[in-house]
């Protein structure tokens, strides 16, 4: 069952010693240096790392600060000698826990049983993944008939083997929105040609070549000139002796000819099985609440060893100061998952996400990152000199979006080419994905 910021979907979560899900050290170094630098910077003029896909700077948004170089210089100081102690007082193991918390799954797309909606490039996604084990097998088998003729190869052999390539591009976000409307038609059509075989040809190479895929008269196609490519070059090969020479020739077109008569049946078997799973798509399961936060009573006895023991929620809730950021960490996930309870599966914030995704990766932070903002400032108290802790929310704040806004799409609208390009785009922190043409800042 994929998750949506697992390492398998390319997530930032990786396992730890123990078999857990965490963030690595790396990058909850480098969020408290984003927050030093936002101190150095402030949030007035910008900084790089209020910025998200450096496309959306979020710092004045929170709290509006003159940056401090002799400050900065101070923390900086005090983080290589690791003696930040409010970087230890649970925002730390807070961030880690939220990207914890927000790797949902994205096999239960609520869209599909909130309002019926089915992204069609869910099935897409899955051909194209059939398509390329096709072009990956095609590979192996050259790759072992080769090897009979490894020596009198040589340097040709990695050439001939990196030949047997078939790439599809991917698709950005803009692309895919704009197909949606005719993907939900001809995936329909699609499913009516499954009982008359004589149609299913033509409606699944229509479907798929409105996502940029290759209908399978192509991919065979493909497959054979490359293999005649290759057979060519076996000829060419003066030193090889011919029974040699015709074996492997003969083997590579045996084999690769039994690639091409399976690929209509394979890919039929990926439309159906992705068919099968839509139709029994589940209730998806709300997030549940990390140890992290089920323990913060015990962290805050180690931190205050005068408090009772054992430590009750409502007397943690009432620790002085009131709040300090354990109660405040403990807010942040009430706020974060009554969000996933009352406001993503109504049809108005499902139908708000549809449209912000039509403008492409910007038009995606804009509805994400203000919901963000609001949560964390309904949980954190951030006030004027109090930089620090301003700029620690604020790298916080920049990581949310982009786990959240990958994760929302995945669990809302399911591993579709929609969730697959908004996670290539968040998950790289870069823009590069960002939509051509509009401007960044």
């Amino acid at each position: 069952m994929p998750d949506s910021l697992a390492p398998e979907t390319g997530g930032p979560l990786e396992e730890d010693s123990d078999g857990n899900l965490t963030l690595p050290q790396a990058e909850l170094d480098n969020w408290v240096q984003d927050a030093i630098s936002i101190v150095r910077y402030g949030t007035i003029a910008g900084s790089p790392a209020a910025s998200i896909l450096g496309i959306f700077d979020i710092g004045a948004m929170v709290l509006e600060f003159e940056g401090s170089e002799d400050a900065a210089n101070v923390l900086e100081t005090k983080h290589a000698e690791g003696t930040l102690q409010a970087t230890d007082l649970g925002l730390g193991g807070a961030l880690s826990a939220m990207a914890e918390f927000l790797n949902v799954s994205i096999d239960s797309p609520v869209a599909k049983t909130t309002i019926g909606f089915v992204d069609p490039t869910i099935v897409v996604a899955k051909i194209k993944l059939t398509i390329e084990d096709v072009i990956k097998e095609v590979q192996e088998t050259v790759e072992t008939g080769l090897t009979m003729a490894k020596e009198a190869l040589g340097d040709k052999l990695q050439e001939i083997i990196a030949s047997v390539n078939f790439q599809i591009d991917d698709l950005t976000l803009p692309e895919v929105m704009e197909k949606l409307v005719d993907g939900v038609e001809k995936l329909a059509a699609l499913i009516a040609a499954m009982l008359r075989p004589s149609k299913f040809l033509d409606a699944l190479d229509e479907f798929l070549a409105l996502f940029g895929i290759p209908g399978i008269g192509e991919i065979k196609d493909t497959i054979a000139s490359t293999i005649e490519a290759i057979k060519d070059v076996i000829d060419s090969l003066d030193d090889l002796k011919k029974q040699t020479r015709d074996s492997v020739k003969s083997l590579i077109e045996t084999i690769a000819q039994g690639v091409k008569d399976s690929l209509k049946e394979k890919i039929k078997e990926a439309v159906m099985a992705a068919l099968e799973a839509i139709a029994s798509i589940s209730l998806p399961s709300l997030p549940a609440l990390p140890q992290f936060i089920t323990d913060l009573p015990i962290t805050a006895r180690e931190l205050f060893p005068d408090l009772p023991d054992p430590l009750t929620l409502p007397e943690f809730l009432s620790i002085d100061p009131r709040p300090n950021v354990l109660t405040e960490a403990y807010e942040l996930f009430q706020e974060v998952l009554k969000f996933f309870t009352n406001t993503v599966p109504s049809l108005d914030w499902i139908m708000g996400l549809l449209g912000a995704l039509a403008g492409g990766i910007i038009g995606l932070v804009e509805f994400i990152a203000q919901t963000v903002i609001d949560i964390f400032k309904a949980a954190f108290q951030i006030e004027e000199g109090f930089h620090f802790k301003a700029g620690l929310l604020i790298a916080f704040i920049t990581r949310v979006v982009d786990y959240l806004s990958s994760s929302l799409v995945g669990y809302v609208l399911g591993d579709g080419m929609i969730f697959q390009s908004t996670k290539k785009t968040f998950l790289s922190g870069s823009s590069e994905f960002v939509d051509a043409g509009m401007p960044a800042g």
